[in-house]
């Protein structure tokens, strides 16, 4: 597994650019209900373990 940190900038590029990315907001579900990147999923950090076996290796994921 790689991990890359990327700026605000770079993900705005990758989403309106076409790249093929999954963005996980991994805040309250509080704080994703009030403001969250469009089309992120909401999976809360002390959840975040669990959750990975159900995605995919092969995607892109960013994490915020």
């Amino acid at each position: 597994m790689e991990i890359d940190r990327i700026t605000p900038q770079r993900l705005k590029d990758m989403l309106y650019g076409g790249e093929s990315v999954t963005v996980i907001d991994v805040r309250s579900v509080e704080a994703y209900e009030a403001l969250h990147v469009p089309g992120a999923l909401n999976i809360p950090k002390n959840t975040i373990s669990s959750a990975c076996s159900a995605l995919s290796k092969d995607e892109r994921f960013v994490l915020y």
